[in-house]
């Protein structure tokens, strides 16, 4: 009876600790984008197939937790990419979210100081790399770690604004309107200490991506000195004068004509303003699939626009079955890595939502980073400027007394010429102080005179003091006898 009594409550504990997991188990499985296709491969939260291997943070098979990526156990694995580093490395396109190294599509990418970066400006440093810019990274896989050798800072569109629409929230920069979000961060380099302010005429670089109805989605707008300007778009028409992009009209660069470009491609044209127009200096066709086909091994962030084989992100066709609930994204911006197969299909293994809500967090700390840089210049600036006005005045004081002690000396000389038997000590004196010396020179010899006099007047007294004793003796002898 004890026996039976013992194994009941056994049993009762038993489905007392496994009911809360079996409860969240339900849960789980009712929500269809937490339900993935493979239930012994599937990543938790996106619907992606992960073939048999896992997904951190998630509870399925051996994931990296917080990481976002599987786990070869071949070692083959980027941390945060969920896809195969490989020895051609793996080309990244995507919002830069945070710092130490950088962060991009939620991969963190190490480099050094010697990166070669490319902006609208020319040739920069990763100095320059501000949260919500859009980057182009080349990178490749060394111990696990992905590492930079080629960054390009992308801008799909500077100029100047325009026209401002409050009610949509949105301004026009080159006859392209730009949405301004409520996460879209606004710096202002001409005044960095002052809220940024916009306004028609401004010069604008603006960091973002373009939705499938030609509206970029902006994620950073920097007001700056007016300096290059940049449109990004596809060619509508050509001609032998030049090519429209949308309803703008541009001349070819320096009057040839690219017959690389045709209606439906894609350019990036950078030039100048010239009494009020823009004028193109360079143009380059932008390739149709990311960094044109030379890496197999992509992680890019785009808008999902639909596709009759599922969806098609970049110009890359991702596979049906990589995304569940495909109608949700449609026309939102995403996060797909994977493998490039023929016909410019991605086989998508990464998949996920990005939050640009983190970018006000993240940029305020750099902001207060930087502001306190500044004041640290300034402060040292201060300081040096202190340092030196303290040596001038320091250096005036110096002068004053040479000056004093000169005079002093100058009056010395002057009462000792009315001696008539003092000649040989004046021109003794004149040897001594001559132009060549210095303050401190003369200084030491006048101790050094003064010390000797010194000392002559007291053997004088001392002598005098002697005779006198000498005297007083003589005296009190002559008295005795």
């Amino acid at each position: 009876m004890t026996m039976k009594t013992n194994t009941r409550s056994l049993l009762w504990r038993i489905f007392h600790l496994l009911a809360p997991c079996l409860l969240a188990a339900s849960v789980v499985t009712a929500d269809p984008w937490r339900t993935p296709y493979n239930a012994t491969g599937g990543i938790g939260g996106t619907g992606i197939q992960s073939d048999d291997r896992g997904i951190g943070g998630t509870g399925v098979d051996n994931g990296i937790g917080g990481t976002g990526g599987p786990v070869y156990k071949d070692d083959r694995g980027i941390g945060g990419t969920g896809i195969d580093g490989g020895i051609d490395g793996t080309g990244i396109i995507g919002t830069i979210t945070g710092f130490g190294s950088i962060i991009v599509n939620g991969a963190r990418v190490a480099f050094d100081s010697t990166l070669p970066v490319e902006s609208l400006d020319g040739a920069t440093t990763p100095q320059d790399f501000r949260i919500g810019h859009v980057v182009a990274l080349e990178t490749i896989e060394r111990n696990g770690v992905l590492y930079a050798h080629n960054a390009r800072i992308r801008f799909p569109v500077a100029g100047l604004v325009t026209n401002i629409d409050t009610r949509q929230n949105r301004i026009s920069v080159l006859d392209r309107w730009v949405q301004m979000s409520p996460d879209v961060l606004i710096n202002d380099d001409i005044n960095p200490d002052l809220p940024p302010i916009l306004g028609i005429g401004d010069y604008v670089q603006v960091s973002g991506l373009t939705r499938p109805d030609g509206i970029i989605d902006a994620s950073r707008v920097e007001r700056r000195p007016a300096g290059r300007t940049r449109i990004v778009g596809t060619v509508t028409s050509t001609n032998a004068e030049g090519f429209k992009i949308e309803r703008r009209q541009f001349n070819w660069p320096n009057g040839r004509v690219n017959l690389n470009v045709t209606p439906g491609s894609r350019v990036v044209v950078t030039g100048r303003y010239r009494q009020g127009q823009m004028i193109a200096t360079r143009m380059r066709v932008r390739p149709s699939v990311p960094f044109g086909g030379r890496y197999r091994r992509l992680l890019v962030e785009g808008f999902a626009q639909p596709d009759p084989q599922g969806v098609r992100v970049r110009g890359l066709a991702v596979n049906p079955r990589a995304i569940q609930s495909q109608t949700t994204i449609i026309n939102r911006r995403i996060i797909v890595g994977g493998v490039v197969e023929r016909g410019n299909h991605l086989r998508a293994t990464t998949f996920r939502l990005p939050r640009l809500r983190e970018l006000r967090r993240y940029d305020r700390k750099q902001r207060r980073i930087e502001k306190q840089k500044r004041q640290d210049r300034r402060d040292r600036r201060s300081e040096r400027q202190q340092r030196r006005i303290e040596k001038q005045q320091l250096q005036e004081r110096l002068d004053r007394r040479a000056e004093k002690k000169q005079r002093r000396i100058e009056n010395q000389k002057h009462r000792t010429k009315k001696k008539p038997g003092n000649r040989r000590r004046l021109e003794k004196h004149d040897t001594k102080f001559q132009d060549t010396e210095t303050p401190a020179d003369i200084r030491q010899k006048q101790k050094k005179q003064r010390r000797k006099l010194n000392q002559t007047r007291k053997r004088k007294k001392k002598a005098q003091r002697k005779a006198k004793r000498l005297e007083v003796l003589r005296k009190r002898w002559q008295e005795q006898q």
